[in-house]
C-alpha cells in the first residue's frame, strides 16, 4: 500500500509563512520601486528675539516717571527692518533710536517706554507694546510691563485737556496738581509748549482733609489761530528732585481741521507734543 504524505501542522504553516512574508515585501519593492514621500518643509523661524517679553517692576516708590527698555537681537540670517511699535497706551510714549530700526544678523538693538506717573491712577498697571517688523515676512512681537503705582504720589488731573473751539473767543479750562506725599513741593514755573497755542498761569493752593495739597492751574487757549487740530503740553516745573517736571497733555481742536496751517501757527504740531527737555 502507498504511504500517505503526513498532513503539514498548523505550526510549520506559521512557521512558513514568517519566512515567506520578508521575501514577498522584497519582491514587491523591486517590481514596483520605492515611492519617496516629500519632506515637509520647515517654516522659518522669527528672526527678533527679546531677552525679557515680560519686565515686571512690581511696586515703585513716588516718583516723576517710570522708565524701563525691552533689548532685542537679530538670530537670524536675515536682515531685520522695525517698521512702527504699537503701545497699549500712548502713555508710555516707546521710543526707538534710528539705528535700531534696521539689523544685520547678530546685531542688537533696543526701545524704551516712559510712563508719567501724574497722569496714571495708582495701583497695578500692566502695559503691552506691539512690534512690528519684517525679516522679510511681515511679523510681529509683543512684549509686557507691569508696575504698581504708589497711592502717596502725585497726580494731575484731568489726566489730559481736550479744548474745542468754536469761535474767536478764548477758552478757559481748569486743572489741578495733587501732591499727596507728606512733603509737598513748590511749584517754580509754568510754560505751556508750543507757546502760542495757550498760557497756563497759577490760581494758588489748598489743603484738603487728608492733607493733600491741591496746585489749581488756569489754562487760557489762545483762539487767533486757523482752524484745524493742534497737540501741546503744559509743563509744571517744581523744587523737587522727584518730581521735577509735571507734564499735561493738551489737545486743541478749532473749526473743520484743515490739512495745513499757514503763518506764524505752522511749528504747532498736529500728532506729537513738541519736545522739551528738562
Amino acid at each position: 500500500m502507498e504511504a500517505q504524505p503526513r498532513p503539514i501542522s498548523w505550526t510549520k504553516r506559521l512557521q512558513y509563512a514568517g519566512w515567506a512574508f520578508p521575501l514577498l515585501l522584497a519582491t514587491l519593492h523591486q517590481v514596483l520601486g520605492s515611492t519617496q514621500r516629500p519632506m515637509a518643509e520647515v517654516p522659518v523661524m522669527p528672526g527678533l528675539s527679546f531677552e525679557q517679553y515680560l519686565i515686571d517692576y512690581g511696586s515703585v516708590g513716588p516718583t516723576e516717571e517710570v522708565r524701563t527698555h525691552f533689548a532685542f537681537v537679530n538670530m537670524s540670517d536675515r536682515l531685520i527692518e522695525i517698521d512702527k511699535l504699537d503701545p497699549s497706551c500712548g502713555c508710555l510714549q516707546p521710543r526707538l533710536d534710528e539705528k535700531s530700526k534696521q539689523l544685520d544678523p547678530g546685531e542688537r538693538g533696543e526701545f524704551l517706554i516712559r510712563i508719567q506717573t501724574a497722569n496714571q491712577a495708582v495701583g497695578p498697571k500692566e502695559y503691552t507694546v506691539t512690534v512690528h517688523y519684517r525679516d522679510p515676512e511681515p511679523r510681529q512681537t509683543t512684549v509686557r510691563f507691569r508696575v504698581t503705582l504708589p497711592d502717596n504720589q502725585v497726580a494731575v488731573r484731568p489726566r489730559a485737556v481736550m479744548m474745542y473751539l468754536t469761535g474767536d473767543t478764548p477758552m478757559i479750562q481748569s486743572a489741578e496738581v495733587i501732591d499727596r506725599r507728606t512733603k509737598k513741593f513748590e511749584i517754580v514755573k509754568l510754560e505751556c509748549q508750543p507757546e502760542e497755542l495757550a498760557t497756563v498761569e497759577s490760581l494758588g493752593e489748598t489743603d484738603d482733609e487728608e492733607g493733600h495739597r491741591h496746585y489749581k492751574l488756569r489754562i487760557t487757549v489762545n483762539p487767533d489761530f486757523p482752524d484745524g487740530a493742534y497737540r501741546g503740553t503744559i509743563w509744571v516745573h517744581t523744587n523737587d528732585p522727584a518730581y521735577q517736571t509735571v507734564r499735561l497733555p493738551l489737545a486743541v481742536q478749532k473749526g473743520a481741521i484743515q490739512h495745513k496751517n499757514r503763518g506764524k501757527y505752522d511749528n504747532v504740531r498736529r500728532v506729537e507734543p513738541a519736545s522739551h527737555q528738562h
